[in-house]
């Protein structure tokens, strides 16, 4: 079989394969190809720019098979040829002709001659299209020399000081929902470091603020902050996730237990009122109207409320009561004692 399809640009992790694969194929060109490219699943954070995007797998998947198959097709009339040859020469032996002379006089030796250039034109037809499938694939999977100086230079920092923005309080507001004055006040009461070394890295606590708070306001992915405040986008978590631990170990301790108090103050009464009134009164369900409850509002007392702090709990009588996760019969009632 032909062999043709050693170079259709698969399984390349082998340096000295790629290396003479690459030499072959920039023998010429005026923009040298410095690598193929590989599905976001193979490359690492860095390389997604340059990663094989879902549709262009599946086109590499179907060029690939195009060129597996013509390669087949090649090899088949390659085969043919040489059974036609050998026929041709068999015939002429038997006819004690030479082979000009057989083809020249004899019937079958013109229905040989006209296999052979058949068969001979069939074989450069799917050479050709190996050829053309081969061109498509280096397309579609190739990283030029000029593809690479076309990527976007490592983006100086930018925005990372309260000062930057002195002139443009706007952009401020706009990327964090506090204006410069609220943020400088924001910063010192904070208590942020100056610098804080995370994972090697070492980040300024005004920068710290800024992209958290950023993050926080306008939940736009990492990537894209990158054009607010430049560097690496990849070292973003990091700073936003010290930030929400800082903020949680360093000042939770001083609401948690008391942070009702914060917001309810005497309206606990009120509460119960609007609460009993949701429960008494009939109301439409997908199942039709729910029939109103027989419940006094003296007889009906909160045993209790919780705030929407994000913390695990767990209401009473919610787990299981065996092995199997069975749950209690009056669970959906216990469910409904509980308000949030």
């Amino acid at each position: 079989m032909n062999n043709d399809n050693d170079d259709n640009y698969d399984n390349l992790d082998n340096p000295a394969k790629l290396r003479r694969l690459l030499y072959e194929l920039n023998e010429g060109r005026d923009d040298p190809i410095r690598a193929f490219k590989k599905t976001k699943r193979e490359t690492t954070p860095k390389q997604r720019t340059l990663a094989l995007s879902p549709r262009e797998v599946r086109r590499k998947k179907l060029l690939s098979k195009a060129i597996e198959d013509a390669n087949d097709k090649v090899a088949y009339q390659e085969k043919a040829f040489v059974v036609v040859v050998l026929i041709l020469l068999l015939s002429a032996r038997q006819k004690l002709l030479s082979v000009g002379q057989f083809l020249r006089e004899e019937r079958n030796g013109k229905v040989c001659l006209v296999l052979l250039l058949i068969t001979y034109q069939r074989r450069n037809d799917y050479r050709n299209d190996i050829l053309r499938f081969k061109e498509s694939l280096i397309d579609l999977t190739a990283i030029f020399e000029t593809d690479l100086a076309r990527l976007s230079p490592k983006k100086q920092k930018m925005n990372r000081k309260l000062d930057d923005f002195v002139s443009q309080e706007d952009k401020v507001y706009q990327w964090t929902r506090f204006t410069l004055p609220q943020l400088r006040l924001l910063l010192e009461h904070l208590r942020l470091p100056e610098e804080v070394r995370i994972d090697g890295y070492v980040w300024h606590g005004e920068e710290i603020l800024l992209i958290s708070l950023t993050r926080f306001a306008l939940g736009e992915n990492y990537s894209t902050m990158e054009d607010k405040f430049g560097g690496n986008s990849a070292r973003y978590p990091a700073a936003f996730w010290w930030f929400i631990r800082y903020t949680c170990k360093t000042f939770f301790h001083k609401i948690s237990g008391d942070s009702m108090n914060m917001w309810v103050e005497n309206n606990l009464e009120e509460y119960r009122r609007v609460i009993h009134k949701f429960v008494v009164d009939p109301r439409e369900t997908a199942n039709g109207v729910e029939p109103a409850l027989d419940i006094d509002f003296n007889d009906f007392l909160n045993s209790g409320f919780m705030d929407d702090t994000v913390l695990k709990s767990c209401r009473v009588g919610a787990g299981p009561v065996n092995d199997n996760n069975d749950r209690r019969e009056d669970a959906h009632d216990l469910q409904r004692a509980f308000f949030k």
